[in-house]
């Protein structure tokens, strides 16, 4: 089962609407095309069935994220993705020959990550 690298922003955890549930259902569905069967149950989690008869549960928290989780790293995602911004908390510094070579090297290395 895969689960979406985008979780459904939703505006409470515990309340969901039936437009949430709508969303969070989409988005399984298109990260599981050949499920024969989703059915998001009243606590928010998904059931979810593949054509070869597999079947899991997919945790509402692995699936959904609020607006206070998108000041967390990834914004509330679980997914780390390499082309995420990098937050530059003093711009002058990052500009300074040392700190040029460090963010280089970052980059190199999310470029390489890429091509994997």
């Amino acid at each position: 089962m895969r689960l979406p690298a985008n979780k459904v922003l939703v505006a409470n955890k515990g309340d969901l609407s039936a437009t949430d549930r709508e969303n969070i259902e989409a988005a399984v569905r298109k990260v599981n095309p050949t499920a024969t069967s989703i059915k998001v149950n009243p606590d928010g989690s998904v059931d979810v069935r593949l054509e070869s008869g597999k079947e899991e549960n997919l945790p509402l928290d692995k699936l959904v994220r609020t607006n206070t989780d998108l000041g967390n790293k990834g914004g509330g995602n679980d997914i780390n993705r390499p082309m995420d911004k990098v937050i530059v908390k003093d711009p002058q510094k990052a500009l300074q020959p040392e700190e040029k070579k460090k963010n280089l090297k970052k980059l190199f290395v999310m470029l390489t990550l890429i091509q994997l």
